[in-house]
């Protein structure tokens, strides 16, 4: 038996409050293609069936007997990337935080069975962009003009206080021309592709590929 035709197994952390342990499920061959890691599954938790998200996926080592494992019940759709999954992990060990409750801001807040097409424009990126920099003006100065340059050298996720200068600053830039993700309703269209994904605090576990900058806006701001 080659790995690609073994069982699989998924690491699952469920989706249930004070719960930290994860647990292996069988992958169905009915939904292999469905299942990666960071996938939004429903499983089996002793009497009672709860959401959850695969953590870790692999073909079945032996470790434990495949009659003892449950298989996922459902798949209820897509989830943060593999990439955002161990950034998770990371910052849950960094601040001796729950996983669980970083996985439920980086999710969708509703079943996403597909992704959305890219709507990405096709424009070549002006230029390198930083890896740290923090820019500071005037409060009577509007700052557009500078967070427009950095969209301007591609894929970026803007973070912003509140809910009202989010709408106002997705309002310009896509009257700028460029295609526009406000967090958390455009999940599905941020993981698909888009110039800019922009929301409030929780925006910065959204998916953005290939990500060129983060712009955090007044970042003190009350």
């Amino acid at each position: 038996m080659t790995p690609q035709d073994a069982p699989l197994v998924a690491r699952v952390l469920p989706d249930v409050s004070g719960l930290e342990k994860r647990f292996d499920y069988l992958v169905p061959d009915t939904i292999r293609d469905q299942v990666r890691v960071g996938t939004m599954v429903r499983v089996q938790l002793g009497t009672r069936r709860v959401g959850g998200w695969v953590v870790a996926l692999g073909p079945a080592d032996g470790s434990v007997p495949l009659d003892r494992l449950k298989p996922i019940a459902k798949v209820r759709g897509w989830g943060p990337s593999s990439e955002l999954i161990e950034l998770a992990e990371w910052a849950a060990w960094r601040w001796c935080g729950r996983l669980r409750s970083i996985l439920t801001v980086a999710s969708p807040e509703r079943a996403v069975a597909r992704i959305a097409a890219s709507s990405r424009s096709e424009v070549s990126p002006s230029g390198e962009v930083p890896r740290s920099c923090v820019v500071r003006v005037p409060a009577a100065v509007d700052p557009y003009a500078a967070l427009r340059e950095i969209c301007d050298r591609g894929p970026t996720l803007v973070v912003v206080p509140s809910v009202t200068a989010v709408q106002v600053a997705a309002a310009r830039l896509r009257g700028d021309g460029f295609s526009v993700a406000v967090m958390p309703d455009g999940w599905m269209q941020a993981a698909g592709g888009v110039d800019v994904v922009i929301g409030a605090r929780g925006a910065v576990w959204a998916p953005c590929d290939g990500l060129t900058a983060v712009v955090v806006l007044d970042e003190h701001d009350e």
